[in-house]
């Protein structure tokens, strides 16, 4: 029998830990990119198309709200002409301004309250700030989820590379047993099957992790995935607080941005009624006029809908004694006046047939609130017994460590009692080594359901604009 000294297990790990090393050095000259997690978040959040397109239209609304804050202030139109009268060689000139403004008050006399341009405005700037930090909270979980599980499938991918050389020094010391006649053919291509199903799962490992590594470098914007080295010193997991079920709900009703989203769209559903409703009812407002020559002056307010509207203009015309009508006045004689106007238009059921269309657009859009909000209950539910579910795996996983530790132990003392193979410590030493990739897995495991959990809890928004 060959004598085969057993690695002692802080040997055996350097050994690995020498070869992984190695291999990274070696792709590193190569041209691969060392990245982290926080790394592959910050690119994965600066490549996102959907998320880049929410941050346009966030852009957008923000710049549509100042533009209605803009429409309410006062407007100004300046004109001037200059011109001569062909029949009378008289020089034309005029110069005028115009001033006017439309202010929405609270007050109206009947119909429904219905919301200013400007309020509208911030409902939807509030969707399209929503839809920007969802987008954001999801691209952080996606990426946190493809690099942990990239990570995992690159410490399986040098586990099995350890479990092929062990299998290979067992093929190759079989065929020496063999010339010796110490073993039968039998054991012989029993090594060699084994080495062969090492080095098929050695491949299955390298394809999962190559396409893991794959869809995370198209997450993060790289376009040569090989060239991608992860660093896999994963910072420690945040511990989280646990409430039971219940209180974990309410918590991710009151954070999720997806009720907002909705909330924001039974508000434009009451709008919409509301429009519906007074578009039945008579229009009816009083307006105050105060004419001169070249000044004009008007106030007027509509009770229906409660808007103050008022205008200035004043104009100037040098006409070289040129009488139109018997008057050189601009705006007619002299006038102050008040009115009350009435209008009512008979639409034979339009307007009723618009206001249950728009009740039923209300009772949908409620709907639809309370849809999502049994959705998140559900989700939040679902990630909470993920999240339990991988504890109790990380807890189970290190148990089996000691386990492990101890086989590895009594198999070293049948070798030093010459019971045992060199091989069988070589095995024990891959088993605890399996055991500790397992922890360690689902430790990584336990992370990425700590992310979805907190993703569904609402606890992953952050702005960076403000």
């Amino acid at each position: 029998m060959i004598a085969i000294e057993p690695l002692k297990p802080k040997r055996y790990f350097w050994l690995l830990f020498s070869m992984v090393l190695s291999l990274a050095c070696s792709n590193s000259a190569q041209g691969e990119t060392l990245i982290n997690l926080d790394q592959a978040v910050r690119m994965a959040l600066e490549h996102d198309y959907q998320l880049r397109i929410a941050g346009n239209n966030l852009a957008k609304a923000n710049l549509v709200v100042k533009g209605k804050v803009i429409d309410a202030l006062p407007q100004m139109e300046l004109g001037a002409e200059k011109g001569k009268n062909l029949s009378s060689d008289a020089d034309l000139q005029n110069a005028s301004v115009t001033i006017t403004e439309t202010i929405p008050t609270n007050f109206q006399l009947y119909g429904q309250k219905t919301a200013s341009p400007a309020e509208v405005a911030k409902w939807e700037r509030r969707t399209s700030e929503a839809d920007y930090l969802i987008s954001r909270a999801e691209v952080k979980y996606n990426t946190v989820s493809l690099y942990l599980n990239a990570v995992k499938a690159k410490r399986l991918l040098d586990y099995r590379e350890a479990a092929v050389e062990s299998a290979q020094a067992k093929a190759e010391n079989a065929k020496t047993q063999l010339s010796l006649g110490k073993i039968t053919k039998v054991a012989q291509l029993t090594a060699e099957n084994d080495l062969a199903k090492a080095r098929y799962e050695l491949e299955s490992s390298r394809q999962e992790y190559l396409a893991l590594l794959k869809q995370l470098a198209q997450q993060i914007g790289v376009k040569d995935y090989r060239s991608l080295d992860l660093d896999q010193t994963i910072a420690p997991r945040q511990a989280l607080e646990i409430a039971d079920e219940v209180q974990l709900q309410a918590a991710a009703l009151k954070q999720r941005l997806e009720l907002q989203k909705t909330q924001v769209t039974v508000k434009e559903a009451e709008q919409e009624l509301a429009r519906a409703v007074n578009a039945g009812l008579p229009v009816l407002s009083l307006a105050y006029q105060n004419r001169s020559r070249e000044e004009s002056y008007k106030l007027e307010y509509d009770f229906l809908n409660g808007d103050l509207s008022w205008s200035g203009a004043w104009q100037k015309d040098y006409l070289d004694d040129i009488n139109y009508g018997g008057s050189d006045d601009i705006f007619g004689s002299d006038k102050r006046q008040y009115k009350l106007k009435l209008s009512w238009g008979l639409d034979f059921g339009s307007a009723k047939n618009q206001i249950e269309q728009a009740r039923y657009t209300l009772e949908n859009a409620k709907l639809a609130h309370l849809q999502a909000t049994e959705e998140i209950m559900a989700e939040v539910a679902e990630a909470l017994s993920g999240y339990q579910l991988a504890v109790l795996k990380y807890n189970q996983a290190g148990q089996g460590i000691d386990l492990y530790q101890k086989d590895l132990e009594l198999t070293k003392l049948k070798y030093q009692l010459g019971t045992v193979t060199a091989f069988a410590v070589r095995d024990a030493e891959l088993n605890l080594l399996g055991a500790q990739l397992e922890r360690d897995n689902a430790d990584l495991d336990l992370q990425i359901a700590a992310t979805k959990l907190r993703l569904k809890l609402g606890e992953l928004y952050d702005n960076p604009s403000k």
